[in-house]
């Protein structure tokens, strides 16, 4: 007999949830494929195929070296890794993972750099922040603050991942020199022998956790649904577990429900923690990423530390958009 796992009743009753509400499931399970087709998937594909393309064909030294300096004072990191951390700051979740994911695979960073990379290199997209979120909000919006509260905590966080884990990331990899230099000499002449295939290899990957992104956005989209339609839940409520649970969905329901003043530090905060969807999509990827592991430990690069950190990200995030606010003087264009 198998044994029956905890989350078992939780499913049993989204299961007969889905049978007594079909017109509620439909909706939901159209809202969150409707994001993945028309906001997702044209915004994320792309970039995550050209990242990719980018780090198979060496492109990233190219593009590095000239800031390289700056990252490597400010986070310590390869060029590798610095392009890791300016990648996913700029295309939203769940790049940063998954470019660190690929990298560690193919040998390009150490697992305890991507360890350390794991607690800062995930962010919500520019483009999410400025074309989403305003639209939403009741009001005059402070974009410059919501910029600066969920990309500043990178500093912060970056120095608590480094104390904590005390990563060796003074090389590009924890492997021997001579082996770094015959790892980069095979992946330069596989994507110059062969560049369709390579290609080929990497539209695959992209395709798979594409549809993991989608199938994750759907059942939570459902999820927020059932919870925005039960009228026994209070609607503060309602609103906060709706941005626990799916990031577009909550910052929606938290400007709809609450004033202002405490919609700005929220919704900074929920973008920063992404939700329990954006959760298990990075889980997607680094799932996939263990299949080509080989058996090696992951040293830290594990779902629950990334879960941590992204919880001290929100936190963060609100501070310092609460902090800024209460700093502003009276009458600034800044200050709701």
């Amino acid at each position: 007999m198998s044994a029956i796992s905890p989350g078992a009743p939780a499913f049993i009753l989204l299961f007969f949830l889905l049978l007594a509400f079909p017109g509620q499931a439909i909706q939901g399970a159209s809202d969150g494929l409707l994001l993945w087709f028309h906001t997702v998937l044209p915004t994320l594909a792309p970039a995550m195929i050209c990242t990719r393309l980018i780090l198979l064909s060496g492109g990233d030294h190219l593009l590095m070296k000239p800031v390289r300096p700056l990252f490597q004072k400010l986070f310590s990191l390869s060029e590798t890794g610095s392009f890791i951390l300016l990648s996913g700051m700029l295309c939203g979740y769940p790049l940063g993972v998954a470019l660190c994911s690929q990298a560690r695979r193919d040998g390009r960073i150490s697992t305890r750099e991507a360890a350390y990379l794991l607690a800062f290199c995930s962010f919500p997209s520019p483009m999410f922040l400025a074309g989403y979120i305003p639209g939403q909000f009741p009001g005059r919006f402070p974009l410059p603050l919501l910029f600066l509260s969920v990309y500043a905590p990178v500093l912060i966080l970056s120095r608590l991942a480094r104390h904590n884990s005390h990563p060796d990331i003074s090389r590009e990899s924890g492997q021997p020199k001579a082996v770094q230099t015959i790892q980069a000499f095979q992946i330069q002449e596989h994507a110059r022998s062969a560049p369709e295939d390579s290609l080929n290899g990497i539209l695959y990957e992209v395709c798979d956790v594409m549809v993991l992104i989608g199938s994750y956005l759907m059942l939570f989209s459902v999820l927020a649904r059932f919870l925005s339609s039960a009228a026994w839940i209070p609607q503060p409520v309602t609103a906060l577990l709706c941005a626990v649970f799916e990031m577009t969905t909550g910052i929606r329901q938290i400007c709809l429900t609450f004033p202002p003043a405490f919609c700005l530090p929220a919704c900074a905060a929920c973008a920063a923690f992404g939700g329990i969807s954006g959760i298990f999509q990075t889980h997607s990827v680094i799932a996939y990423d263990s299949l080509f592991s080989q058996g090696r430990k992951n040293a830290g690069f594990d779902i629950r530390h990334y879960v941590g950190w992204k919880l001290l990200h929100a936190g963060l995030s609100a501070l310092i958009l609460t902090v800024l606010q209460l700093l502003l003087p009276l009458g600034s264009p800044l200050r709701l």
